[in-house]
């Protein structure tokens, strides 16, 4: 290097010199030491000096060296020190040393410091990717599925993340993933099985539960099973009658149990004597009793109307029972024949078949037969509101209400198709003291003494009714009901029965005593209120 070059290269480290330009236009060129001076310098006479050099402008440009800072160029291209130092998030030029302005953002970083990831691109990926589940070359795009109101992080509807929202999430179904599949609970996201449902595909209705959607709790008793089971089944079934009624009651004491538990009885005879005259079938509340099955149902529907009795004699005991059964507020029962109670000391003086004091219940599809107290009710005594459908009333015996005798002084009772005969009292088939009671659809005929007696004279009304002795009352007739065969005890009605269709239809139940439906018989004039047409009493006439 000349003299005059490491005059230069010294000079550039120096502070800048306060100088004055030296041109010699007069002079010959290279006569004068400007003239050597490279176009990117300037030939200058320090103040104060008198020899003139040649000198670079330190401050040329900017560039990004290997260190990613920005440094300084003087106008010949030479380093000269740094600008400006670049802080994380910025650009790093590590091959090529290109002249910026200043320091730059790296990927999609924006702001002063970098520190600000713009859209939806993501920080925690260093501002490189975009965030959750956007896509996209500006990261804009939602895939479909996906929820932008929730920044494209969560998936519409029942669509599954895991799959970045492209199939339906546990066993969601549609095309919008909107529909949940038999069985499984859309409550629960569809992802367990609905009600009691059970099983991988939830198509299994565990023990002790039926009904289309696995929602009804059912104890199963069969009298003659070798040995009483859990009840869960026909084929476990409980043994008496008392330990299934015992058992639906405490289903439904459970946390989360069930309002009502049913109670499904196979035909035969339950002698309900067992110990003592006291021995009684405890109704309890929110139990309903069911018998008529031949133990292979597996829906109420289908009961095969199997004869099942209970009875208060016990061939094997002395004397009948008090009360064959006693009901608890809220229960009902359904199916039976409920037969040899005898309610015959100063305690026990009503209710020989069934008693409810204090007590509602419902009462369907039943036989009252051969039934005795020494006062009220031979059947059926009842203190409580009461809805009595689709029943026989036959050979009970009575001081008052050969058949019912109600005793309570409320409202809203019903006897709605039932069959009253052959029942002896001086006071009624059917008696009561208090309260008002509706009976609809119902024959009461060939019974001791009198039909109907009412202690208070009021509150009772009769309607569409074949009643003896004529009762006040609409479409109420006295005409014999023309019984199949009354004397060996089929209280069915025979053809040209003046009681077919001439009832209530809309008040009567869908089904009679025996589970048949409703029938308009095309022989006879739809003498009552329908349709549907019904015939009086508790069995349709079936043409």
């Amino acid at each position: 290097m000349t003299a005059l070059r490491q005059l230069l290269v010294v000079a550039v480290s120096l502070p800048l010199l306060a100088a004055t330009a030296c041109t010699f236009e007069d002079r010959p060129l290279g006569e004068h030491p400007c003239d050597a001076c490279r176009p990117c310098e300037t030939c200058v006479v320090p103040d104060g000096g008198t020899l003139p050099i040649c000198l670079a402008e330190p401050r040329g440009s900017r560039f990004c060296g290997v260190d990613g800072n920005v440094h300084w160029r003087d106008s010949c291209g030479e380093y000269t020190g740094i600008a400006e130092q670049c802080p994380a998030k910025h650009a790093q030029c590590v091959e090529t040393m290109q002249d910026v302005a200043a320091c730059e953002c790296t990927n999609h970083w924006e702001g002063v410091s970098c520190d600000e990831c713009p859209g939806n691109w993501d920080p925690g990926k260093d501002c490189n990717a975009c965030a959750n589940y956007w896509g996209g070359s500006d990261c804009t795009v939602c895939p479909e599925g996906m929820d932008p109101a929730t920044n494209c992080a969560d998936c519409l509807g029942n669509w599954d993340p895991a799959s970045s929202c492209s199939v339906c999430k546990n066993h969601w179904k549609g095309s919008d993933c909107e529909t949940c599949p038999s069985n499984w609970d859309p409550a629960r996201d569809c992802g367990a099985c609905k009600g009691h449902w059970e099983g991988a595909d939830c198509d299994r209705c565990p023990g002790g539960w039926v009904g289309a959607d696995c929602d009804t709790c059912v104890r199963y008793v069969d009298g003659d099973v070798a040995s009483s089971g859990n009840g869960l089944s026909w084929k476990e079934a409980y043994e008496s009658i008392q330990e299934g009624i015992d058992a639906a009651y405490t289903a439904t004491q459970q946390n989360n149990g069930p309002v009502r538990c049913q109670v499904w009885v196979s035909g035969g005879t339950y002698w309900v004597y067992s110990t003592a005259k006291t021995d009684t079938i405890e109704l309890k509340s929110g139990v309903d009793l069911y018998g008529g099955f031949d133990g292979t149902e597996s829906d109420l529907v289908n009961r095969k109307h199997v004869t099942t009795t209970l009875s208060g004699y016990h061939p094997e005991r002395i004397g009948k029972v008090y009360h064959v059964i006693t009901a608890l507020d809220d229960s009902s029962v359904d199916g039976f024949t409920i037969q040899d109670g005898k309610a015959d000391d100063t305690i026990n003086m009503g209710g020989g078949g069934l008693i409810a004091n204090l007590a509602s219940v419902a009462i369907r599809n039943c036989i009252f037969k051969n039934n005795e107290t020494l006062a009220w009710g031979g059947g059926a005594f009842i203190n409580g509101p009461a809805r009595i459908e689709s029943c026989l009333f036959s050979n009970n015996t009575a001081m008052s209400g050969g058949g019912i005798h109600f005793d309570y002084y409320g409202t809203g009772s019903v006897v709605a198709n039932c069959t009253f005969t052959q029942n002896s009292s001086g006071n009624g088939a059917l008696s009561k003291d208090g309260g008002t009671i509706t009976v609809v659809d119902s024959i009461m005929w060939n019974d001791a003494h009198q039909e109907i007696c009412v202690w208070d004279q009021n509150g009772i009304s009769v309607r569409s009714s074949d009643v003896q002795g004529a009762v006040g009352g609409t479409g109420n007739i006295d005409v014999d009901p023309l019984f199949v065969d009354a004397a060996s005890g089929d209280f069915r009605l025979s053809a040209g029965s003046p009681c077919i269709d001439a009832a209530d239809g809309t008040q009567a139940p869908a089904t009679d005593i025996d589970g048949n439906a409703r029938v308009d018989d095309t022989d006879s004039p739809n003498t009552g209120i329908g349709p549907p047409w019904a015939d009086m009493g508790a069995y349709e006439y079936q043409p």
